[in-house]
């Protein structure tokens, strides 16, 4: 690994533990709950769902449910590629796949990023997508970078989404 690897994997390490400390407040319980909530997709079934049950575009709901599962899928071929190890941890329920992307992170983001049409509703997608994302580093399931890395993945696929949306 190269000196500028070194660095980044340490500053990783660094912000994982900054992160992970804040698990006991109320803010990182709250995190937390929220990553759990979206363990199989069940928070953005639970979106579309409502949103179709309240005349929202049901075009939009299925295509960024399309956008999620294209995101989780994606994100899973990646970690077999790359095979980070995840962040060391007491929680005997950590997952055992690989760390690196955060495929919650990509899932939620690919679906806020093509469900959104700028309401008030959306902010709150886009809040959850983020507090799940954020929820998996407070567990410690995953690494800031992973989360990163699973964000960029989720915004590129949300924004095809998106275009499909259309």
């Amino acid at each position: 690994m190269s000196g500028l690897g070194r660095r980044l994997r340490r500053a990783d390490d660094r912000a994982t533990d900054a992160v992970g400390r804040g698990r006991s407040t109320a803010w990182g319980r709250a995190l937390e709950w929220s990553s759990h909530t979206a363990r199989g997709g069940s928070a953005w079934f639970a979106v579309a769902a409502a949103s179709v049950a309240l005349g929202k575009d049901r075009r939009r709901s299925a295509v960024a449910l399309g956008a999620w599962a294209a995101a989780e899928s994606s994100g899973l071929a990646v970690k077999w590629a790359f095979r980070r190890r995840r962040p060391p941890s007491s929680d005997p329920a950590q997952p055992s796949s690989p760390s690196f992307p955060s495929t919650h992170a990509a899932g939620g983001v690919a679906f806020a990023v093509t469900y959104a049409d700028r309401s008030l509703v959306d902010l709150a997608v886009a809040g959850l997508a983020l507090a799940v994302a954020g929820g998996r580093v407070v567990q410690r399931d995953h690494y800031v970078g992973d989360v990163i890395g699973g964000t960029v993945l989720g915004a590129v696929i949300g924004s095809v989404g998106r275009r499909l949306a259309r």
